[in-house]
């Protein structure tokens, strides 16, 4: 991973197992400058990480990396811990075998590659996820993995992947400074989906809702670039979105700060095994959430309390939002949203 690619994994990371400690870097010298920008790295190791753009580069990539990893195995004997913050699948299921090299403990991040085990889009994904599940399953001494939600290590139980002994759960983290004062407009309330859009994502089904909509005072935005080409032939005049294939970050805060409630389609697959930048993006600027239920929003709702509104599917979801009040709905309940966003800012932020 180069500059700022997982920079807040990184540095939940360092915070999470090096706190107050020395430690050692290990990272792509882009990589390691990010971090440096937020803490102060002392020790420090470059690498330098290949990526590959073609399918037939993939064998070169692995055993590239593999060798890397071998040698930081090897180099890390007299430490008494060593995290790999990201490993791609068949590396991870190649150097897993060599971890008796070193008796320091282990962990591994887990990202949203494991949703490659069951879900994929293209014959190599399934193939990585492949690799991914065997390498999940190949047992080990001295070694735990990191999952970045409850939810998450929840549905790996139950898959029988990993046992619950064998991770470790830290809330994605996020960076919830630097929020821009928000706009509230008197004359509409402001409905959104954030992020990129898709049909993955359910991106579709706010766009029909637009459609569908006869509140004067209600705005549709899709706040994300469109992901999706096929999206394109859907939208209409009554929904406002960048036409732009790349959203910089000053629009999209600026959006963020005149958005009265996000809107979230995606159901119990596509947040079984990731966390959610998008939801995190609300959290920061504390826009209440109306979102079809999955396993992922339950966990934040049990555990710092309701930020809005949990629906059983888009159709009781689309139904609400059709027929009734929103503006009222925030009026009456958003003291306590904005209550339980600060619990979810205080306890996740880098």
């Amino acid at each position: 991973m180069q500059g700022e690619g997982h920079l807040m994994i990184n540095l939940a990371m360092i915070k999470h197992f090096a706190s107050g400690q020395d430690f050692v870097y290990v990272g792509e010298r882009s990589q390691i400058s990010a971090l440096n920008r937020r803490i102060a790295i002392k020790n420090r190791n470059y690498i330098k990480v290949q990526h590959f753009a073609k399918k037939w580069q993939l064998p070169f990539y692995v055993i590239y990396h593999f060798f890397i990893i071998l040698k930081q195995l090897i180099a890390s004997r007299s430490e008494d811990e060593i995290v790999f913050t990201s490993l791609f699948p068949v590396t991870h299921f190649l150097v897993k075998r060599f971890f008796f090299l070193s008796s320091a403990e282990k962990y591994i991040v887990l990202h949203g590659e494991l949703k490659q085990i069951e879900v994929y889009s293209n014959a190599l994904l399934k193939v990585l996820g492949k690799f991914l599940k065997q390498a999940l399953l190949h047992k080990v001494q001295h070694l735990k993995y990191v999952v970045l939600g409850e939810n998450i290590k929840e549905t790996v139980v139950s898959k029988n992947w990993l046992q619950p002994e064998e991770m470790v759960c830290v809330e994605h983290p996020y960076d919830f400074k630097d929020v821009l004062e928000k706009v509230k407009d008197p004359q509409h309330i402001r409905l959104a989906v954030l992020g990129s859009a898709s049909f993955n994502k359910g991106t579709h089904h706010f766009i029909e809702l637009a459609r569908e909509n006869r509140n004067p005072k209600l705005r549709f935005e899709i706040i994300g670039a469109l992901a999706d080409p096929k999206l394109e032939p859907l939208l209409h005049d009554q929904i406002k979105y960048f036409k732009e294939r790349f959203v910089s970050s000053s629009d999209y805060n600026l959006a963020l700060s005149r958005t009265d409630a996000a809107a979230f389609f995606l159901d119990e697959k596509e947040y079984a095994y990731t966390a959610s930048a998008a939801f995190l993006d609300a959290v920061k600027y504390k826009i209440p959430v109306l979102a079809v239920t999955n396993s992922y929003f339950r966990n934040y709702f049990k555990k710092y309390g309701d930020v809005g509104l949990l629906f059983d599917d888009y159709i009781s979801l689309k139904e609400f939002l059709l027929n009734r009040d929103l503006e009222s709905l925030i009026a009456e309940k958003n003291e306590i949203w904005q209550s339980n966003f600060e619990k979810i800012i205080a306890q996740n932020s880098i």
